[in-house]
C-alpha cells in the first residue's frame, strides 16, 4: 500500500480548530523481488482544491508498507517537499 499525505498537520475542514495530517492519495501495489515500479497517485476533487489552495499542504510525505515472501512487514518513508504536480 502506497499512501501520501501532508507533512504538516493542517484543519481538518475549513476553519476547523482540530488539525491532523491528511491522507491525499492511497493505492495497492505490487512488485517482483528486486524490481522497480512507478505508482501513479490520483487526487479525489477534494484533495486536489487542497492542494491548489493551500500551500503548506505540497509538503507530502509519501509511505510504502511492504512485506516480504514470509509476512515480514516494513515501512520506507520518503519525505518530498513540493512533489504533487499539476497536470
Amino acid at each position: 500500500m502506497l499512501k501520501l499525505g501532508t507533512r504538516k498537520k493542517l484543519p481538518a475542514k475549513p476553519g476547523a480548530r482540530k488539525k491532523r495530517r491528511i491522507t491525499l492519495a492511497k493505492r495497492r501495489f505490487s512488485i517482483r523481488a528486486g524490481g522497480v515500479r512507478s505508482v501513479i497517485l490520483r487526487l479525489k476533487p477534494r484533495q486536489a482544491r487542497l492542494v491548489r489552495t493551500v500551500p503548506a499542504s505540497r509538503r507530502v510525505w509519501v509511505r510504502a508498507a511492504i512485506r516480504g515472501s514470509k509476512q515480514r512487514k516494513a515501512a520506507l518513508i520518503k519525505v518530498q517537499h513540493r512533489a504533487v504536480k499539476r497536470r
